[in-house]
């Protein structure tokens, strides 16, 4: 099967969905892999890495759209690159519910494009692989990030991220006990931080604990949120909700309410966000000031660590992809209850309820085309 890697259009996205060990491991099974001209560059992967690798490396996205059977990407599609895509090509990618518009969802089901989400795609445990380590990955970044704006110098309070003798430590509230969540938590306790945790879910919280003893957990209701906005220094909202938008937990009031300085980072953002306040920022321009507070809500986190993130990619996405080539979506989804549960999009029909009601389509389920 062909298998197509372009470039990512979405500004600055630097990842890549295939590295090059990825692309010898499917030229090795005898597919053919095209990868578009520098895709790989700002993750420190070379064109002739690729080609070394056993990939063709082409000069447009016109080529490498138009030669791929199945395409690996980073973003969601944006609605000139599903137009240049075949006729019920199989697409592996983000798809994020908050950023869809109707356009872009026309275009797939007008194009008939299998569209399998990452963020919706499951292993044989119920977890979602490739969603999982990018999350641990912006987990494990928070607190660099947090402590950067912090600083007097970028308009924060001017506190550390430390636990020194005789001074209070700061104090950060996290909102949503998942994977960013917990692994955002355990680096922040690490550094000895106050750290508060909350979910709506008490064997969220207790995991928490089991991961970073040294947290304080808290029901995720909304007086509890409020208080904490009062007293933290660093709010950061990580709540998903699997195959739907987040929850607005922090309302603009609660926002006026926090310290002068302090940091919200709104790390849901690129599903919709959880903060009343937020709007998406980018690389370039990261951050906005709201009533005194630093708001960081960047949707793309790990594209700072292209080439971390790259690998992660490559490593969780692999065992999918590789069925797909071999065996076709259909056969490999009724092979991978998982990968079956990650389709977005077949034939010109929505097979995800979700994505249906925020855009009034009509719902299939994916067992109706595909069988059991």
């Amino acid at each position: 099967m062909d298998i197509g890697i372009p470039k990512e259009q979405t500004s600055a996205e630097t990842r890549v969905a295939v590295t090059p060990m990825g692309a010898y491991a499917y030229t090795r099974e005898g597919h053919r892999v095209f990868v578009e001209t520098k895709a790989g560059a700002d993750a420190g992967f070379t064109d002739e890495e690729y080609e070394k690798a056993g990939a063709t490396v082409v000069f447009s996205p016109q080529e490498v759209y138009g030669r791929a059977e199945v395409v690996a990407k980073v973003q969601p599609p944006a609605v000139d690159e599903i137009a240049l895509m075949n006729e019920g090509a199989v697409v592996f990618s983000a798809i994020q519910l908050g950023a869809q518009v109707d356009e872009a969802v026309r275009a797939m089901l007008d194009k008939k494009v299998v569209a399998i989400g990452y963020e919706i795609l499951e292993d044989e445990r119920g977890e979602f692989p490739v969603m999982k380590i990018i999350s641990e990955l912006v987990g494990h970044m928070a607190p660099s990030i947090a402590g950067r704006y912090l600083s007097h110098y970028e308009g924060g309070r001017g506190v550390a991220l430390a636990n020194l003798p005789g001074i209070p430590p700061v104090a950060v509230a996290i909102v949503g006990a998942g994977n960013v969540g917990t692994t955002a938590a355990k680096s922040f306790a690490a550094l000895g931080v106050q750290t508060h945790l909350f979910d709506r879910a008490v064997a969220n919280l207790r995991r928490g604990e089991a991961v970073v003893p040294a947290v304080i957990t808290h029901m995720a209701e909304a007086p509890n949120i409020a208080r904490a906005c009062e007293y933290a220094d660093v709010v950061i909202t990580a709540a998903y909700v699997h195959g739907d938008r987040p929850p607005m937990l922090v309302t603009e009031e609660m926002v006026r309410s926090m310290k002068a300085g302090a940091v919200l980072m709104d790390i849901a953002i690129d599903q919709g966000g959880c903060v009343e306040t937020s709007r998406p920022t980018s690389h370039a321009d990261p951050v906005f000031e709201k009533f005194g507070v630093t708001h960081y809500c960047v949707p793309n986190i790990a594209s700072a660590v292209p080439r971390t993130c790259s690998y992660a990619f490559n490593n969780n996405l692999k065992e999918y992809l590789a069925e797909v080539a071999a065996s076709g979506v259909a056969e490999a989804a009724r092979r991978k209850a998982g990968l079956r549960k990650g389709i977005y999009y077949h034939g010109g029909v929505c097979t995800h309820p979700r994505l249906c009601d925020l855009f009034s389509l009509e719902y299939t389920p994916i067992d109706e085309i595909i069988g059991g």
